[in-house]
């Protein structure tokens, strides 16, 4: 069993060791192929019962605990308005850290075991 596993462990910790951050959706498939049962919109759900994220004024927004310790990050994002031009400020993406990764994998993994 070791050696089947040995290269999936191999592997997570070559990502683990990378930098950067990952968009929820992102983030949703690479715990899949670890091995969690999750979907982009069943991550964000999850996030929220963890009481990582929260809605406001109906866009997903990290608790400041979950950015504090690590586990997500926001991006600013804005768009140019079609017609006048101006550029817009939009809701932060909510990103998920490599930390935050690794946590959700622990995590959310032992759920699909017990």
């Amino acid at each position: 069993q070791l050696e089947v596993a040995q290269p999936k462990a191999d592997a997570w910790d070559e990502l683990a060791s990378a930098e950067g951050d990952y968009a929820v959706s992102d983030a949703a498939k690479m715990l899949a192929r670890a091995g969690v049962e999750t979907g982009a919109q069943r991550l964000f759900n999850q996030l929220s019962e963890m009481r990582w994220i929260f809605r406001r004024g109906g866009k997903w927004a990290a608790y400041q605990d979950a950015v504090d310790n690590g586990y997500l990050t926001e991006r600013p994002q804005s768009h140019f308005h079609p017609r006048t031009g101006e550029k817009v400020l939009d809701a932060p993406q909510i990103r998920v850290t490599l930390r935050g990764l690794e946590r959700l994998r622990v995590r959310l993994g032992s759920l699909a075991v017990a």
